[in-house]
C-alpha cells in the first residue's frame, strides 16, 4: 500500500511538472514550435596554441537570416575567468537587427562546480534586409577601470550579419 502511494505521489509530481512545462514552452515560441532563441549560433574562440597568444579582438560571420528570423549568439561567460560579455556600444542597426534580450544557462554540473561559467544568449530578430554588426565586448578586457582587467584578455567579437 505505501509503495502504491509513493508511485501515485510520484506520478503525480510529473503531471503537475508538465502542466508547468507545457504552457511555459508554448508561451515561449509565440504560438509556434520555435524556441525562443530562435538559430543559435555557439561562438567558437580559436584554440589555443602555445606560443601563438588567441586574438583580442575577432570578427565573425556573416551569419546569413531571413527577415523576422529570431537568433541568438551564445558566449561562454565566467565572470571567475574573467569574461563577461555584453553588446558594445549603442548595437547593432535596429532598421536591421534589433535586439531581443538577453538569457542565461547552467547546466546541472556547473551550477555544482564553484566558480563554473555558464552560457549567455544575446538574442536578436531581423528587422529588414540589409547588413549589420553586432560587437560583443568582454567587459574584463576592454575597460582597465575594471578590477578584472588584464590586457591580454578578449576584448571584441564582432559578428557581421547579413538579412535577406
Amino acid at each position: 500500500m505505501i509503495r502504491v502511494k509513493k508511485k501515485t505521489g510520484l506520478a503525480l509530481a510529473r503531471i503537475a511538472g508538465l502542466a508547468v512545462l507545457v504552457p511555459l514552452a508554448a508561451g515561449c515560441g509565440g504560438g509556434t514550435d520555435e524556441s525562443p532563441l530562435g538559430t543559435v549560433h555557439q561562438d567558437r574562440p580559436p584554440a589555443y596554441e602555445p606560443g601563438r597568444p588567441n586574438p583580442v579582438d575577432r570578427i565573425e560571420g556573416p551569419l546569413e537570416v531571413r527577415r523576422g528570423e529570431r537568433f541568438s549568439i551564445a558566449m561562454r561567460e565566467n565572470i571567475s575567468a574573467r569574461q563577461n560579455w555584453n553588446v558594445s556600444g549603442s548595437g547593432p542597426d535596429e532598421a536591421v537587427v534589433r535586439s531581443k534580450g538577453t538569457s542565461t544557462h547552467q547546466t546541472a554540473k556547473e551550477k555544482e562546480a564553484v566558480g563554473a561559467g555558464y552560457t549567455k544568449y544575446f538574442t536578436f530578430e531581423a528587422a529588414g534586409p540589409g547588413t549589420a554588426t553586432i560587437v560583443l565586448a568582454n567587459d574584463c578586457g576592454t575597460d582597465p577601470a575594471r578590477g578584472c582587467y588584464s590586457a591580454g584578455l578578449p576584448r571584441t567579437v564582432t559578428y557581421r550579419v547579413s538579412v535577406r
